[in-house]
């Protein structure tokens, strides 16, 4: 990699286009030929966002309440809503 061409790799690694090996560097992305083809991938994958929720939820409550500590007491509204 030279110089000039830095930036573009650091955003092609970031966004997980390619991966740094011991090597060099190697593609890691999938081309699909078709909405179609998309559409079929996505029926076939399992979805796991009701699996990951209460998981989900809890870090996100054990978060919260490490933001809240030492905070004024007054009514705080976050994305979510007013902090009970």
């Amino acid at each position: 990699m030279n110089e000039s061409n830095q930036e573009k790799y650091v955003f092609l690694l970031e966004k997980g286009y390619i991966r740094r090996t011991d090597g060099g560097y190697l593609f890691n992305a999938v081309w699909l030929d078709s909405s179609d083809t998309l559409r079929k991938l996505n029926n076939a994958m399992p979805d796991l966002s009701k699996l990951y929720a209460p998981a989900i939820a809890k870090l996100y409550e054990g978060m919260l309440q490490l933001s809240m500590q030492n905070q004024p007491k007054q009514t705080i509204t976050t994305w979510m809503g007013p902090v009970k």
